[in-house]
């Protein structure tokens, strides 16, 4: 009786656990296993954005970029790299990253970094000039020099073209590359902008 009263409880244990939840439709045990799979991975997995709504991203952080709100370019930068990108979305995001952070932090790091790891991108010529500026702004005209003698201004425009025409003339007559110097400072002499004067001086 000992023996069947044990075997009655245990019976009565096992009915408990799993018959009546499943007539009570509990959810979790009414799953297939492919379905709990799946459940699973519905949970964990981040929710994968649009391409409109990366592209909305990117014009968003470039905007700031452009806004110099460098903290908030920074943030949109890291989100965008936080999705599965192609590798010309990834190279781009990485420079927003890096350009916006050497503003945030104070650190061509990530600048540096950039231009050793995508060599020869599109990217890696306006990241020489952002290199050039930077250390143009920290007054290390060496490196300053060295950067904006790698660089392309020929898309530069307006006063951006004139800002590199006065830093890298500046930078290279401080090395004494007088010649280069001349070339780059000469054309601000003959308009009227903030660094008409000290091209005349210089």
């Amino acid at each position: 009786m000992k023996s069947n009263r044990t075997i009655l409880y245990i019976g009565t244990a096992i009915y408990c656990a799993f018959a009546l939840p499943l007539q009570a439709g509990n959810p979790m045990q009414t799953l297939l296993p492919n379905q709990e799979e799946s459940q699973a991975v519905s949970l964990t997995r981040p929710t994968v954005p649009t391409t409109e709504n990366i592209e909305k991203l990117f014009r968003v952080a470039e905007e700031q970029l452009e806004r110099e709100s460098y903290p908030l370019a920074l943030i949109n930068a890291r989100k965008i790299l936080s999705y599965n990108l192609l590798d010309d979305q990834k190279c781009l995001a990485e420079y927003y990253a890096a350009l916006a952070g050497s503003y945030v932090h104070e650190n061509p790091r990530e600048l540096l970094d950039f231009l050793q790891k995508y060599p020869n991108r599109a990217q890696s010529n306006d990241v020489c000039l952002s290199l050039g500026k930077y250390y143009f702004r920290h007054q290390e005209f060496s490196l300053s020099n060295k950067y904006y003698a790698q660089s392309d201004p020929s898309r530069l425009e307006g006063k951006k073209l004139n800002e590199y025409r006065y830093q890298a003339g500046y930078a290279a007559l401080l090395c004494k590359e007088n010649e280069r110097a001349s070339t780059l400072l000469f054309p601000l002499t003959k308009i009227s902008s903030e660094w008409n004067k000290s091209a005349l001086y210089h």
